[in-house]
C-alpha cells in the first residue's frame, strides 16, 4: 500500500473554528430568543404554544453564517432569503461579512440593502419603532466590515511591497557579489597565471640545459608542481566567475575524479618528509560525481598537511576521509608539535580562511581550531549534491576580497 501523505489534525485554521463557534452561538442564542418570543415586543413570557417554524428558520440563518468567510455572498444570501418572513439575530453579523470578505459587486449592495429593509420592516408601521436605530443594526456591521477589509489590503500591499523591496535589495546584493568575483578572477588571471606560466617556463627550460640529474629532478617536480597549480588557479578562476556553476572547467583534473577522494600522493608526500601519518577511510565512495566537492575534500586535506609541516614538526597526525549521505567528511587532527619549527615561515593565517571561503562557498561548513591536547583539528564536512548558494541570508558568507587576501 503506497505510503499516503495526509495533514495533521491540527491544522485546521482558527478562522475557521471561529466561525464554527460564532454560528454555533448565534444559532443557539437565535433560536432561544425565538423560543422566548422575544421579537414581538412582549417581553420574555414563554407563550402558549412552541413556534417551532420560527425557531428552525432562527437557527438555519445561524448556521449559515459559517461560510461567511468562504461564501460571503452566499451566507448573506441564505439569512436574506430566511429574513423575509421576519428579521433574524443573524442578520448584523452577515451584515460584516459583506462589508469585510464579500468582493466589491451590485450583488454586495444589493444584499445589504435587502438586509437592512428585512430588519426595519417600513411597511409595518408600528408605534414607537424606531427605524434609524434598526436601520444602523446593519449599517455599522457593515461599514465597520468594509474598514476592516481596506486596513487588511492595505497591510497586505505594505508587506508585499516590503518584501518586493527586499527580494530587489537581495538581487542588487547578488549581482554585487558576482561581479566583484568576476573582478578578482580577472586580477588573479592577469597577475597570478602570468608568473605562474613564467616560472613553470623557466623550470622547464632549466630542467633542458641542466647538466646534473638531480637538478634535472628538482626542475622537473618544479614544473609540474607550477603546472598542477596553474590548473588549480584555473578551476578556482572559473568559480568566482560562475558561483553558481558547482562544476567547473577542470573536473578531470587531479583529485577530481569520480571515484572518491584520492589522497594518497599527498600522504607519502608528508610521509617522505618524516611527518607519522594515519589514513582511516569510511564508507564506500560509490560513483561519487562531484568533482568540485572532491579537489576541495584534497584541498582541505592538503591544507591541514601543510600547517604540520609548518608549525607542528614531529607530530602524529591522523587524516580521516568518511563518505557520508551528507557529503565528504573530512578530518585532519595532530599531536602537539614535538620540537619547534625549524624555519620561521611567520603567522599567516590566510590558508585557512581562503579553505573556509572555498568550502562554505559550496554550502558546507569547516571547523579549524586547537584541541585540548595542545593539537590542532581540521574538520570540514563537503556536501556532494548542494549546489552553490549565493543567498544574502547565508550565515557564513563574508567578504571574498578578505578570504583571497
Amino acid at each position: 500500500m503506497p505510503n499516503v501523505h495526509r495533514p495533521p489534525a491540527a491544522s485546521i485554521p482558527r478562522a475557521a473554528v471561529f466561525d464554527v463557534l460564532l454560528a454555533a452561538s448565534v444559532a443557539a442564542l437565535a433560536g432561544l430568543l425565538r423560543a422566548l418570543d422575544s421579537f414581538d415586543g412582549d417581553g420574555w413570557q414563554t407563550p402558549r404554544h412552541v413556534p417551532w417554524w420560527g425557531i428552525l428558520v432562527q437557527v438555519v440563518a445561524g448556521l449559515a453564517l459559517v461560510l461567511r468567510r468562504r461564501r460571503p455572498l452566499a451566507s448573506a444570501g441564505v439569512v436574506f432569503a430566511l429574513s423575509l418572513g421576519g428579521p433574524v439575530l443573524a442578520a448584523p453579523f452577515s451584515a460584516y461579512a459583506l462589508g469585510a470578505y464579500a468582493p466589491t459587486r451590485p450583488v454586495r449592495w444589493a444584499l445589504a440593502a435587502g438586509l437592512a429593509l428585512t430588519m426595519c420592516e417600513p411597511w409595518r408601521t408600528q408605534p414607537g419603532s424606531d427605524l434609524f436605530v434598526e436601520f444602523l443594526a446593519i449599517g455599522t456591521p457593515l461599514l465597520l466590515g468594509m474598514y476592516l477589509a481596506s486596513r487588511r489590503g492595505l497591510l497586505l500591499a505594505l508587506t508585499e511591497r516590503a518584501e518586493r523591496v527586499e527580494r530587489e535589495q537581495v538581487e542588487r546584493d547578488r549581482q554585487a557579489r558576482a561581479e566583484e568575483r568576476r573582478r578578482l578572477a580577472g586580477e588573479m588571471h592577469d597577475m597570478i597565471t602570468h608568473r605562474v606560466s613564467l616560472m613553470v617556463l623557466q623550470a622547464g627550460a632549466l630542467r633542458t640545459i641542466a647538466e646534473r640529474e638531480d637538478v634535472r629532478s628538482a626542475a622537473e617536480e618544479l614544473r609540474s608542481t607550477g603546472c598542477q597549480a596553474l590548473s588549480e588557479l584555473r578551476e578556482l578562476v572559473a568559480m568566482l566567475r560562475d558561483p553558481d556553476d558547482p562544476s567547473p572547467a577542470g573536473a578531470s583534473a587531479r583529485g577530481g575524479g569520480a571515484t572518491g577522494l584520492e589522497v594518497s600522493d599527498l600522504i607519502a608526500d608528508s610521509r617522505a618528509a618524516g611527518v607519522s601519518i594515519e589514513l582511516t577511510v569510511t564508507g564506500t565512495p560509490g560513483d561519487v560525481d562531484a568533482p568540485a566537492a572532491v579537489r576541495t575534500g584534497r584541498r582541505v586535506v592538503q591544507e591541514a598537511l601543510t600547517n604540520v609541516h609548518k608549525h607542528a614538526p614531529g607530530a602524529h597526525v591522523e587524516v580521516s576521509i568518511r563518505y557520508e549521505t551528507a557529503g565528504i567528511g573530512v578530518t585532519v587532527a595532530n599531536t602537539a608539535a614535538a620540537r619547534p619549527p625549524d624555519v620561521d615561515l611567520g603567522a599567516g593565517g590566510t590558508g585557512l580562511l581562503g579553505l573556509r571561503e572555498r568550502v562554505e562557498l559550496l554550502g558546507g561548513r569547516l571547523r579549524a581550531e586547537p584541541d585540548d591536547t595542545g593539537g590542532f583539528v581540521v574538520d570540514a564536512l563537503v556536501p556532494i549534491a548542494t549546489p552553490v548558494t549565493t543567498d544574502r541570508t547565508h550565515p557564513t558568507h563574508r567578504d571574498l576580497h578578505e578570504g583571497a587576501a
